[in-house]
């Protein structure tokens, strides 16, 4: 326990004066003292990640990988029914549309740590890749870039993402790219990489629904020539009864009900810490809302969504009196409706927190050309900043400080949703941006 709350504290410490650091190095360095200012960023981002991966959950390296990916490309290598035993495992197996499982095919041909390496190294690259292209797609500044870049090194959802050998990091890219394809108007292009994001990770289709219900009609279609060929690949490779298990254990247990674990970090699942406490902290199955705390979930998703729903609705009368080719805030919307889906899924792994770095670059964006008197909005986008960087890390409290056992279960074990929906408060205060 004490090792835990220290290493939260050097983290906080070391991300904090490293912004600190890079804020005051880039306003004294210029012409040849760049060189040495990029130099340095990355080494206190390289120094930044190999300390939150020291610090982070889990112990054991690659547990998704090697419990998931990895087996998913085992099974479909030697036959696709053998893919069934994996469905049946849920949030413990392979959960995505049994197709996705080919994906992972190759690895099935290496040992398992020279796969780990491998799988590790694209997913790396990936995430450098999406840090460039924000950097470029943004216009971002040297000392923005610098910061940004730290922001990753320190995120501890992307780290145990990293850790846990999910694909939750490798998202950043595509959905990058995506943002960008839909601020220049490559609606189809857009749409085409956002039907391969929803079909790595569900949460993301609500992005298909928001588009068709704006009428952005190409999104929709490049979405859906994704999505529908993949499901028919799937229905001809798999059959309509293995489908049929897939929804069965991965899909209809988490619907509803929440998994009160501390790396769950949804609207849902806070409700039911609250219920449940710190006797829920290590619980990784699904348990009912029951009593008040179902009423309550309902209301808090549904304030969310209405707050959401509202500021897109004023967005949309803004539009009315614009010329046609200037779309206001298109980047805003779309970053609050990949906030909605990471908060309001009933299973929004910690991981997926690593996707707030989307609008961690827009907030140092708008860092470079403040709005004068605007104190409120950078005081929201800093406290997001440092809260949806958290590491990781599991606390189990002794029994005589069981009370504060309980008091963490339903307070600071939700700090990530907190980071998240600070996120959603300034992307609403930066309407007007």
């Amino acid at each position: 326990m004490t090792g835990a709350l220290l290493a939260h504290g050097v983290h906080l410490a070391g991300f904090v004066i490293g912004i600190a650091v890079l804020y005051a190095w880039s306003a004294r360095s210029s012409g040849q003292g760049t060189r040495a200012f990029v130099l340095g960023a990355w080494a206190l981002a390289g120094l930044m990640a190999v300390a939150v991966f020291a610090m982070s959950d889990p112990k054991g390296l690659f547990e998704d990988f090697r419990e998931a990916y990895l087996d998913a490309g085992i099974a479909v290598r030697d036959a696709p029914a053998a893919l069934a035993p994996m469905l049946e495992k849920g949030v413990n197996g392979f959960v995505n549309l049994p197709i996705v499982a080919y994906l992972f095919w190759p690895f099935a041909f290496l040992p398992f740590k020279a796969a780990a390496v491998v799988f590790s190294f694209i997913g790396l690259l990936c995430t450098l890749a999406a840090w460039r292209t924000l950097v470029r797609g943004l216009d971002l500044n040297r000392r923005s870039a610098a910061v940004l870049l730290l922001a990753f090194a320190a995120s501890g959802p992307l780290i145990y993402s990293v850790r846990e050998g999910n694909i939750s990091h490798f998202l950043l890219l595509p959905l990058a790219i995506a943002m960008l394809q839909l601020r220049r108007g490559a609606d189809l292009r857009a749409g085409m990489v956002l039907g391969l994001v929803a079909l790595l990770k569900l949460p993301f289709l609500l992005l298909g629904v928001y588009y068709l219900l704006r009428g952005r009609w190409r999104v929709v279609l490049g979405g859906l020539l994704v999505c529908g060929t993949a499901a028919l690949a799937s229905l001809a490779v798999f059959g309509w009864d293995m489908h049929v298990r897939w929804y069965e254990y991965c899909i209809k247990p988490y619907g509803q009900d929440p998994i009160p674990a501390f790396n769950v970090q949804s609207v849902q699942a806070f409700v039911l810490r609250l219920q449940m406490g710190a006797s829920g902290l290590f619980v990784w199955d699904v348990v009912p809302l029951a009593g008040w705390a179902r009423p309550l979930s309902v209301a808090l998703v549904g304030l969310l969504y209405a707050g959401v729903l509202l500021w897109l609705w004023r967005t949309r009368q803004a539009a009315s009196v614009l010329p046609a080719a200037r779309p206001p805030a298109s980047d805003t919307e779309f970053l609050l409706v990949v906030a909605l889906a990471c908060l309001s899924s009933p299973l929004s792994w910690s991981h997926y927190f690593c996707w707030f770095l989307l609008p961690a670059a827009h907030f140092l964006k708008a860092g470079q050309a403040p709005r004068a008197g605007d104190r409120v909005a950078p005081a929201w986008g800093w406290f997001a900043l440092v809260a949806c960087a958290i590491p990781v890390i599991s606390i189990r409290w002794p029994a005589p400080l069981s009370a504060l056992a309980e008091v963490h279960a339903r307070t600071s074990a939700s700090l990530l949703l907190l980071g998240g929906l600070a996120w959603v408060v300034w992307l609403a205060c930066n309407r007007r941006r």
